[in-house]
């Protein structure tokens, strides 16, 4: 019998003058990956992810569809294979994306409420190191902490910056779901920083996968490299996927170049 547990992870926003310029001095002093951080579990090796999104609005499924594509082309290179696609009648859900904060993930296990300064979060089912199922919500109506009066969280008048953040905090939460834990506001070359302003105003997630997240996610032990070639190689293209060819043998490479270089119940506050 497997033994379930429920965890729950968010993305936090900052208001934007404090973020903006927390942002700005880390950006001079990070030249490189931030130091990884991990949730302790993640979806199995080269699973397909069958995806709900029939609680959100036209404008924020199509945010979540560029997430989700931006993920599907990193895993394509970085060892975990896993896949995300829309649910059908003969694909089972696995996971939720709603505005509905306490919406149960699809496995049935209860979700909270919005901690403070949760833009977005992520309820998952877990089973030992392996996810099971998850439910991702978003705050539409939060505002962000310590702005007077209060900022909200999300301006949907402003339709291309709404977009913009739901693609960017859908980014974030399917990152804790390769594995990725948060990292402090102010933290460059991932999606895995905090939000700051509405709508992520200040840009402070990015809106792709970067190399560092490509780079994290190939480090989990979930997903493990496959196994060496035996042949030689002239170029890459004589390599399997994953590999490339360095000085005439195919080197375990995940991302296609040198490259760069969760925490369980993590919670990091501006």
């Amino acid at each position: 019998m497997r033994t379930r547990q429920i965890s729950s992870l968010s993305v936090l926003l900052c208001g934007a003058g404090l973020a903006v310029s927390v942002g700005v001095h880390r950006v001079s002093a990070q030249t490189g990956c931030p130091t990884p951080t991990s949730t302790g579990w993640q979806w199995p090796q080269n699973q397909t992810v069958y995806y709900d999104d029939s609680g959100l609005n036209s404008t924020e499924q199509g945010a979540v569809v560029t997430a989700f594509n931006e993920w599907n082309t990193a895993n394509g290179s970085n060892g975990s294979g896993v896949s995300f696609f829309p649910a059908d009648a003969a694909h089972h859900t696995t996971l939720v994306l709603t505005n509905n904060a306490t919406a149960p993930t699809p496995s049935g296990s209860a979700c909270s409420a919005f901690s403070s300064g949760a833009a977005a979060k992520t309820c998952a089912t877990t089973s030992g190191t392996t996810l099971v199922s998850a439910t991702v919500s978003y705050n539409l109506s939060g505002t962000i902490p310590n702005t007077n009066p209060p900022q909200p969280m999300y301006d949907q008048s402003d339709s291309t910056g709404f977009s913009q953040a739901i693609q960017e905090y859908t980014l974030h939460e399917v990152g804790h779901t390769m594995g990725e834990g948060d990292q402090p506001a102010g933290t460059t070359n991932t999606v895995m920083n905090q939000g700051c302003g509405t709508n992520d105003s200040g840009n402070c997630i990015p809106t792709n996968v970067t190399t560092c997240d490509k780079t994290q996610v190939s480090k989990e032990p979930a997903y493990p490299p496959p196994p060496p070639p035996s042949n030689s190689c002239n170029s890459d293209s004589d390599c399997p996927t994953s590999y490339t060819c360095g000085k005439g043998t195919c080197v375990y490479n995940p991302t296609g170049s040198s490259g760069g270089m969760v925490t369980f119940n993590a919670r990091l506050s501006c």
